[in-house]
């Protein structure tokens, strides 16, 4: 018998067989490939330690510290410590009550360092609010100025990183700075106030 007609009827069969696990194949493949599209899209934005630290923060009701670069008052404010003997060094029981009252306030710290080495101690604060400037500055920095009742350095930003308030000392030395639109509700006095608007919030 020739062995090409005995295997004509099998090949059709086998050709059947392959197509069927090709296509059982390719739905396994697209099954998996939506699988992990669903996770993924499910996923909490910022997934990873990143995002965990961020969504433990948003927990506590902390907005997300963003980065605060050092400026030119700042450094000068430094550099005024260090040259009447300041040296940063540990508080902890100082850094743990300030940090408490910068998020009781509706802010993050971005940085806070307590300089040693002259008295009373100094205190560097930079903070970070999602409040209305307008608010924070009339209502909620006050309570901040009286902790900080020593040479100090303290900086306040807006969502955008924008500063809304810059003031302190060191020796002889003082400064303030606050955008014109904020000026009446940041409670500073720098001699004739100027011709600016009203503090929009009571």
């Amino acid at each position: 018998m020739d062995a090409s007609i005995s295997l004509d009827p099998l090949i059709p069969e086998a050709k059947h067989r392959m197509r069927r696990r090709r296509i059982v194949l390719a739905v396994a493949v697209l099954l998996v490939v939506v699988a992990a599209a669903v996770a993924f899209g499910l996923r909490p934005f910022g997934g990873g330690a990143a995002g965990s630290a961020t969504a433990a923060a948003n927990a506590n009701h902390d907005p997300a510290t963003p980065t605060v670069p050092f400026d030119s008052t700042e450094r000068h404010w430094r550099a005024t410590v260090r040259s009447l003997g300041g040296f940063p060094a540990d508080d902890a029981a100082l850094r743990e009550r300030l940090t408490a009252m910068v998020h009781e306030s509706g802010a993050s710290v971005v940085r806070l360092i307590v300089w040693h080495g002259i008295s009373p101690e100094a205190v560097e604060l930079v903070v970070a609010t999602r409040l209305r400037p307008a608010l924070y500055l009339r209502h909620r920095v006050p309570p901040l100025r009286e902790q900080l009742q020593r040479p100090s350095y303290l900086r306040v930003v807006d969502r955008r990183t924008s500063r809304i308030l810059e003031e302190g000392g060191a020796g002889n030395e003082g400064f303030v700075g606050v955008p014109p639109a904020l000026y009446y509700c940041a409670g500073v006095a720098t001699g004739m106030p100027p011709p600016y608007k009203p503090c929009p919030v009571k």
